[in-house]
């Protein structure tokens, strides 16, 4: 049993990962779009964790794994993230790229801090380049090594900002 909690203030993003089995997927779109008669920066600022618990450890009895003191989701997470720019959210969807990992090759969770911290766009006012769509898409392939993950979690908290 896994869950994927996806929650938030309706402005923000936060997302926590627990007890994800591998072979497990899924998707998270997040939609956010300037309503008003300014433009301004868009930036975003993110804090992911990542929890080892403590409790059911098989992780230990691997030689040199878990060196860097993380949980092991956000090594065994693979994860990817596209962005798409439009006039809605339909242009902005069909605009999307990938600005973390590609289809083919999906890229450790470890690195989604920083590339959600490395967005600075300008966002029209409405009825110009006014909406952004982010996805992430993760997975947990199988894995020889994946009982390292028993127990742990990861949350990435997010918060949307627009400086006009």
């Amino acid at each position: 049993l896994y869950s994927v909690t996806v929650g938030g203030n309706g402005i923000n993003g936060y997302v926590a990962f627990n007890r994800i089995l591998p072979g497990e997927t899924g998707t998270i779109k997040w939609v956010i779009s300037n309503t008003g008669n300014t433009p301004g920066t868009f930036t975003i600022s993110a804090t992911c964790t990542f929890d080892e618990n403590g409790s059911n450890e098989p992780e230990a009895a691997i030689p040199s794994n878990n060196t860097g003191g993380n949980g092991d989701l956000d090594e065994y997470v693979k994860v990817t993230l596209q962005r798409g720019v439009g006039t809605d959210q339909t242009s902005a969807e069909a605009a999307l790229t990938y600005i973390l990992g590609t289809a083919e090759t999906p890229v450790a969770m470890g690195g989604l801090e920083a590339a959600l911290d490395a967005q600075s766009l300008t966002l029209g006012a409405s009825g110009g380049n006014d909406t952004i769509i982010y996805v992430l898409t993760w997975s947990l392939p199988d894995h020889e090594l994946i009982n390292v993950v028993q127990s742990d979690t990861a949350e990435i908290d997010i918060t949307f900002s627009l400086v006009q």
